[in-house]
């Protein structure tokens, strides 16, 4: 696999993890207040913008310099689960940090929980993250339904 579709991958994992999940900064968003359905879209986009802008930059530095060939399958183990995995939990802690909308706890469960099965398959098949973000189909639809575009990956 050259560096071209090693990098375009990447980058549509970075977009996922950052779509998906988000980090934001912890004094603001843990509060045990119920947030409004627009202040929780608000930080929880937040997040995931974030989250994924640490995962384009971890990626980015972690393959600098890389040439066609020079990651072996641990390799690129090891650049998912750095660049992209770590990221992602970090997005989905962030999320769960946040008190969801009275009424609304339900719905957010449900998307940390797909959050949550995304990440455990991108965790047990670490490959299969640089071709396909199907790991992610659940958690994408219910955070665009939500209106967490940041969060979709």
């Amino acid at each position: 696999m050259g560096k071209g579709a090693i990098v375009a991958i990447a980058a549509v994992l970075v977009a996922m993890i950052l779509v998906v999940s988000g980090c934001g900064s912890d004094s603001d968003t843990s509060s045990d207040a119920p947030l409004t359905r627009a202040e929780f879209q608000k930080q929880a986009n937040e997040i995931c913008k974030t989250g994924h802008q640490e995962a384009e930059a971890s990626f980015e530095e972690a393959s600098q310099g890389s040439k066609p060939g020079d990651f072996d399958d641990a390799a690129k183990e090891d650049l998912v689960t750095e660049a992209f995995v770590d990221p992602y939990s970090e997005m989905v802690e962030g999320l769960q940090d946040l008190s969801p909308p009275a009424g609304d706890e339900q719905e957010v469960e449900a998307i940390i929980a797909a959050m949550e099965k995304g990440l455990e398959r991108l965790e047990d098949d670490p490959l299969s993250g640089l071709t396909s973000v199907s790991m992610f189909k659940e958690a994408n639809k219910l955070n665009a339904k939500y209106g967490l575009e940041s969060c979709i990956v």
